[in-house]
Formats: structure tokens, sequence, C-alpha cells
């Protein structure tokens, strides 16, 4: 973040999922921004999900993310990133 007011002891973390098209297939950028917008239109805005829910194959809720050893700072949805995820 430009400012120091915006400054958390949080990190971004993302997954990279590796998807290899044949013919005739040409925009995976395209279809990589399609699979964002899915994802923030059925949380209704970003997504967040344990990293030990994911794993584990079950949604994360408000209780999970509340006990979490990480503190959310930016506002985010509960949910289970898998149903977007290819």
């Amino acid at each position: 973040y430009e400012g120091e007011e915006m400054q958390t002891e949080n990190t971004n973390f993302a997954l990279l999922v590796a998807k290899h098209f044949s013919e005739p297939f040409k925009d995976s950028n395209g279809y990589g921004e399609s699979i964002a917008r899915l994802s923030n239109m059925l949380g209704g805005g970003v997504i967040v999900q344990r990293f030990g829910d994911l794993v584990r194959g079950r949604r994360s809720n408000e209780t999970r993310i509340r006990e979490g050893l990480v503190t959310p700072t930016l506002k985010a949805t509960p949910g289970d990133l898998s149903l977007v995820l290819p």
C-alpha cells in the first residue's frame, strides 16, 4: 500500500491454477477474468476462505474466520472457492 495507515501484518495469498488449452481456445486471460467475475458475483464481492477449510473441502463461515489465526483487514464474504476454481 502507498500509505502506512493501510499497512497490516497480513499478506495476500493466491492459488495459481495451470490450465493448458487446445484449439480453438484463444483468450486465456479472458477466461481467468471470467472466473474472477463469477467468484465475485457468487459471493456478492470478494470471497475469503481459510486454507485449512479449502484443503478439507469445506466452506469457511464467519465463525471459523473469526476464530482463525489471521484477522481479515478487508471486507470479504466467507465461502467455498472450490465452487469457482476450474
